[in-house]
């Protein structure tokens, strides 16, 4: 009955740590199962701890919801004059904010960094293993924040910070398999393709180790956008493909999204294309049903429909629907979907031997990428396709190069746009 009392009160995580070598309890890693001899006494140490973690969760709700009624600009003004803030139990309250306001983005930034900031100040009375398990959620949830800002070098090292603070402990497995994830994914977006393998295959090994299984499917995923990004599209396909059972028992159907439609962009690469289509028009269907949350997916789905038809050679069914997936992309203000949508019209109408509108849209393309908000180095992409289409000289393997350049770009942010080499020979 003792072991159930103390159990319900701790919860998560193992506060038990550092309790000295009288206390005589056992820990099965894999499970994260507490056990201790019976009929051994009480564990005075294990069990004040549990009712300070207590009192400190009730105490922190009030607090944490104080500081969120603040301006920002007051946060760590209160956090530095009142050490009341700087407990377990506040990080906790703070990251559970973060949770759910995801889409807040430089609010969560600048709460992430504040729970950061607060754990690494915790005050050794309470155990280092809790201390060290609510700072790696921190620096991990810190690097969430980072991520979706697509500062990914700065994903790096907070990922790595939340890696570090597991070391000590193997009960942390799973916060260093997360760290992990969360870097991988980072690396991913720089083009460094075999670290982004290792470190999902690292990380999914734990979590299948572990029995989550929806985390081990988003690691499975990473591995094949790391195999996808480096043109091995086959063997995306393949694993993607064997995630389709583990995604229907979880029961995610977003994740049974992006796998359809991860899987049809891998065959269509391969020249597979009615299977293609057959993923794709799926993966379609389920976005749609998933509603607002899933909006910007939409029109990703149907690029890579339209681009199926072009492969096929349904040269007006292409064009028709990649100007409205044009359209359903500027609705949405994606940028870089509308860009990349506008040189797809111009393949298809280049194909087409629709000539001179091919080359009306390239001639305006610097100001409708402008318009967009785009860099130089974009712009300086788009003023070559102008000044190819202004000499009547414009092809089918200019804009391929062109779109080829741009989707690279998110991965190498710095790369310069370097004309084609036999443009440079001519």
């Amino acid at each position: 009955m003792r072991e159930t009392a103390l159990e319900a009160a701790l919860r998560d995580p193992f506060v038990w740590a550092d309790m000295g070598e009288g206390v005589r309890v056992a820990c099965d890693v894999r499970k994260r199962a507490i056990t201790w001899t019976p009929g051994t006494t009480p564990l005075p140490t294990f069990v004040d701890i549990a009712q300070r973690l207590r009192d400190d969760r009730t105490a922190a709700a009030e607090r944490v919801n104080r500081l969120l009624d603040m301006d920002p600009s007051g946060w760590r003004p209160t956090v530095t004059a009142d050490v009341s803030y700087r407990t377990v139990a506040v990080v906790e309250g703070i990251l559970a904010s973060v949770q759910k306001t995801r889409h807040l983005t430089w609010r969560c930034f600048e709460l992430t960094k504040l729970a950061t900031e607060i754990a690494e100040v915790i005050d050794d009375s309470w155990p280092a293993l809790m201390r060290a398990q609510v700072a790696s959620e921190a620096w991990a949830e810190h690097a969430l924040a980072l991520l979706s800002l697509g500062r990914y070098l700065d994903v790096e090292i907070a990922a790595h910070r939340a890696y570090e603070y597991t070391q000590a402990y193997p009960t942390l497995a799973i916060e260093a398999a997360l760290a992990q994830y969360i870097e991988g994914t980072a690396v991913l977006r720089q083009g460094r393709h075999d670290e982004a393998l290792r470190l999902a295959l690292t990380s999914g090994t734990t979590f299948l180790e572990f029995g989550d299984k929806q985390r081990y499917v988003k690691a499975r995923l990473l591995e094949g956008y790391a195999l996808y990004d480096a043109k091995r599209f086959q063997e995306s396909g393949e694993l993607w493909t064997s995630l389709i059972a583990d995604a229907q028992a979880i029961g995610d159907r977003s994740i049974l999204a992006y796998l359809y439609n991860n899987i049809g962009n891998s065959l269509r690469n391969v020249g597979k294309l009615a299977r293609a289509r057959w993923y794709l028009g799926h993966a379609l269907t389920l976005f749609v049903e998933l509603g607002n949350a899933y909006a910007r997916e939409v029109p990703r789905v149907r690029l890579s429909i339209a681009r199926v038809m072009l492969q096929n050679g349904q040269l007006p069914q292409a064009l028709a629907e990649m100007r409205e997936t044009r359209s359903l992309f500027a609705r949405l203000e994606m940028a870089s979907g509308v860009a990349a949508a506008e040189l797809d019209i111009c393949e298809i109408l280049i194909v087409m031997e629709r000539i001179d509108e091919a080359q009306a849209i390239c001639s305006g393309l610097p100001a409708v990428f402008r318009e967009l908000g785009m860099q130089r180095n974009e712009l300086e992409a788009a003023a070559f396709l102008k000044e190819c289409a202004d000499e009547k000289r414009l092809r089918v393997s200019q804009v391929q190069y062109v779109r080829e350049y741009m989707r690279d770009l998110p991965q190498n942010p710095g790369r310069p746009f370097m004309r084609p080499q036999q443009e440079v020979e001519g």
